[in-house]
């Protein structure tokens, strides 16, 4: 079982979307858990989950009340990926954050409860975590139980910002924590060979002593198509195999369990 989690200051650069995407490709290879920490609920809704069913159960209930998993975890979502599971999330998150507040050890909630519940998780070859932007104490949680943080970046300067910022915080945090820098890879999402933005961005990582090692070759090609991966509720491998968008995410995939990371 190996935890990764996805992780950005920005918003906006498709880091869901490519959570989504690559969870569609592992469910392929192996049993994936996707865990969505975001209280926007945005993975959850990319499955078809209804967020507003009054009897779901989600991540808000695992850290308010410690709701054992086999309670909180969707079976099968998508039919076509018998082997991708959801723990998904809800608004309601948003109020958990604040009760956190006085919690001791409130960043290690997450790293307990799979602890806790090892011979559960253990079935997942992979747990994937999809966060909002921003080093919140949820999102804390997830950087904190990955055996990888994955940073995600658009074609902007905007977003090279947030790779950097998120670099710099998580370093910070990682000294009050005592733990070894856990941040392994750099995506580049919504690549666009078209203009010389995007060849420039490129360039700049490769450039960033303190990126280039971080970055994956393959960059996800900006389509349409990704976007209807949302509303379709299907990862783009099932949506459309043939878009150079899914081969772009195949290969990075590859490249990711090259690094040992997948």
């Amino acid at each position: 079982m190996k935890i990764i989690c996805i992780g950005t200051t920005k918003g906006g650069v498709g880091k869901t979307t490519l959570t989504f995407n690559l969870a569609g490709i592992l469910a392929k290879m192996g049993k994936i858990l996707i865990w969505d920490i975001d209280p926007q609920a945005n993975l959850s809704c990319n499955t078809g989950v209804n967020i507003m069913h009054p009897n779901i159960k989600t991540t808000k209930d695992i850290l308010e009340k410690n709701t054992p998993p086999a309670e909180v975890v969707i079976r099968s979502p998508i039919k076509e990926l018998e082997n991708l599971d959801i723990i998904s999330s809800n608004l309601g998150l948003h109020e958990t954050e604040m009760l956190l507040v006085n919690r001791s050890a409130r960043e290690f909630i997450i790293k307990y409860y799979i602890e806790d519940n090892i011979d559960f998780f253990e079935q997942y070859d992979w747990i994937l975590i999809d966060t909002n932007p921003g080093m919140t104490v949820i999102n804390q949680n997830g950087f904190l139980v990955a055996d990888s943080i994955v940073l995600v970046s658009d074609i902007s300067d905007n977003a090279a910002q947030g790779v950097e910022q998120f670099q710099y915080m998580w370093q910070n945090r990682l000294k009050d924590f005592r733990m070894r820098d856990n941040i392994k890879a750099l995506i580049i999402n919504n690549f666009d060979k078209r203009t010389s933005l995007s060849n420039e961005l490129v360039e700049y990582y490769k450039n960033n002593e303190d990126l280039t090692n971080l970055l994956i070759k393959t960059v996800i090609p900006s389509r349409v198509k990704m976007k209807e991966t949302a509303l379709e509720h299907k990862p783009i491998n099932i949506l459309d195999a043939n878009c150079d968008a899914n081969l772009a995410i195949q290969k990075i995939a590859k490249e990711l369990e090259e690094r040992g990371i997948l």
